[in-house]
């Protein structure tokens, strides 16, 4: 009797019921902290429009600083070209005011005033004219903020977003292995990206309108403009897609440098040989 109580209707006893109960919640509890540590991990992993925003307003801050000490070096020269302007011309009413009489000391400290005041104004003028302007930032415009997911060209910046993000990690290497292409690279996606971003920007306003103002004049406008400008971004995706084909074609064709074999072919048939004469040098000494 006791052991037939002690059986379910499923034939299972109850210590093996509670016993799988447990392993089952274990099971479930691992499964759970497995996921929470691989979201953990996946949020920990650098997200690249970050990067490329967070590079882009760190580029901006050191230009900015830049042209602010930029500024500031071309005001101190000027003051210099107007104060040495104005020391020549004194000093020079000075020289004169002495020549009528013996020409004292003073006169001559008026002419020497002028000659070294006027020196240092054309130096100053010199130096300014030499001074560059700060260059503009070359780090890449990060890619523009998502569109709503019902709005039109949602899609085509979405996928513009992550052609420029894959771009921009192309182009170091690029560039390294070939600078005049890099360059070019870097240079078009400068000249391109400004104008793509403003069509996203566009889209987003028209979206607000099309949106907050439905069954309205202004609503149709706004749709039909939106689909003109999500064209227009379409087309500048796909040239964004080829400039990126092109790229990866770049990387695959061969290096102009010697290649890895026959940098270390050598170096393997000289150790080789080496260890072929250690060889046949220990034999040698067995024998003896």
């Amino acid at each position: 009797m006791d052991t037939v109580a002690k059986r379910s209707r499923g034939g299972w006893s109850d210590d093996r019921a509670g016993e799988l109960a447990t392993r089952v919640g274990a099971g479930l509890q691992r499964g759970m902290e497995l996921a929470a540590a691989w979201k953990a991990a996946r949020a920990s992993l650098p997200d690249p429009g970050r990067e490329m925003e967070l590079a882009h307003r760190q580029a901006l801050a050191r230009h900015d600083q830049e042209s602010r000490r930029y500024r500031r070096r071309v005001e101190r020269l000027r003051s210099r070209m107007t104060a040495g302007i104005v020391g020549a011309g004194t000093g020079l009413v000075v020289f004169a005011a002495a020549i009528p009489g013996d020409l004292e000391w003073w006169g001559w400290a008026g002419l020497g005033m002028s000659a070294v005041t006027a020196w240092s104004g054309l130096d100053a003028r010199r130096a300014v004219r030499e001074l560059a302007p700060p260059k503009a930032p070359s780090v890449p415009l990060p890619p523009p903020p998502p569109l709503p997911p019902n709005a039109r060209g949602a899609t085509e910046a979405a996928r513009l977003g992550a052609l420029r993000i894959q771009l921009s990690g192309v182009v170091p290497t690029v560039e390294r292995l070939h600078p005049g292409a890099g360059a070019e690279l870097r240079a078009a996606d400068a000249e391109a990206a400004p104008a793509l971003a403003a069509l996203v920007d566009r889209l987003a306003v028209l979206h607000r309108i099309e949106h907050d103002m439905p069954a309205t004049t202004a609503a149709a406008a706004a749709g039909s403009a939106a689909e003109e400008v999500r064209q227009r971004l379409a087309a500048g995706a796909a040239t964004y897609e080829r400039l990126l084909a092109a790229a990866a074609a770049l990387l695959a064709a061969p290096d102009l440098n010697r290649g890895a074999e026959e940098v270390l072919a050598p170096a393997v048939e000289a150790l080789s040989a080496y260890a072929d004469g250690l060889g046949r040098s220990a034999a040698a000494f067995e024998d003896r």
